[in-house]
């Protein structure tokens, strides 16, 4: 794989503002990267995990560890997931930029959960670089980890807004075929329209692993649209190409 043109703390984006850096009595006014706040400590993914983010964890797992280690062998999604009708999808779906924003697939609950932890000391890193500058800064304790079944399935339940209610029906009315919550095959995370929060493709697209063991919730390409709140039962070990996941990131501290 060709090493990426930018370091892998620069593709996560921080949006700190400086000017309002706040005390240890305030809340921080702090984004984490990736996603949007929903209730409570918790801010939820606003899409599943991609192949680039994946790709970049990947990326920062061979530099540090190395390319014959473990840790990166254990990073590889399995593309067998493709044999058969959709084999030529094997050698170019997670790596080939067309498929950049696509949902990462082939991947064990045990992957998705190392991922978090990795996502959880990248961030923590950038948070701690910027406290270099602003002493003042107070950043409180977080972690990314997979949401539980009862979380997801509460941000699930929220509807599209009024006004992206209306956007649909303009552009359904305008092209029918680009109505999304029945399509039957894999798509990019970023093409599906938000919920009120402004979180993507949860019941569609990709079911997704929960912290819940053996489970996992949300509809796919190959489900109908009544079946995406019912939880599928996914064994740790099972890479299914229906199969990805979405961190949350939770303030414990």
């Amino acid at each position: 794989m060709k090493k990426l043109p930018l370091s892998i703390l620069a593709i996560f984006i921080l949006i700190i503002s400086a000017s309002s850096f706040q005390s240890k009595k305030e809340q921080p006014d702090i984004d984490f990267p990736g996603t949007v706040y929903t209730n409570d400590n918790l801010y939820f993914g606003k899409y599943e995990v991609s192949n680039i983010e994946w790709r970049n964890y990947m990326h920062s797992i061979k530099q540090e560890k190395g390319e014959h280690s473990l840790d990166y062998k254990n990073t590889l999604p399995d593309t067998s997931i493709w044999d058969g009708a959709d084999y030529s999808f094997r050698d170019i779906y997670l790596r080939h930029p067309n498929f950049s924003d696509f949902p990462v697939i082939g991947i064990r609950e045990d992957q998705a959960i190392a991922f978090c932890k990795w996502k959880t000391k990248v961030v923590q890193e950038m948070f701690e670089k910027e406290k270099k500058k602003h002493p003042k800064m107070y950043l409180p304790k977080f972690v990314y980890r997979l949401p539980t079944k009862s979380e997801w399935i509460f941000v699930a339940k929220t509807n599209y807004s009024d006004k992206t209610k209306k956007e649909m029906e303009k552009a359904f009315k305008k092209d029918p075929s680009i109505d999304t919550r029945n399509l039957k095959k894999i798509a990019s995370t970023k093409m599906f329209w938000p919920n009120s929060y402004g979180i993507c493709a949860m019941r569609n697209n990709v079911s997704e692993f929960v912290k819940d063991k053996y489970t996992a919730m949300g509809g796919n390409f190959t489900l109908s649209s009544n079946e995406a709140l019912s939880p599928l039962k996914a064994y740790p070990i099972t890479r299914e190409k229906w199969l990805g996941f979405r961190y949350i990131c939770e303030i414990i501290e």
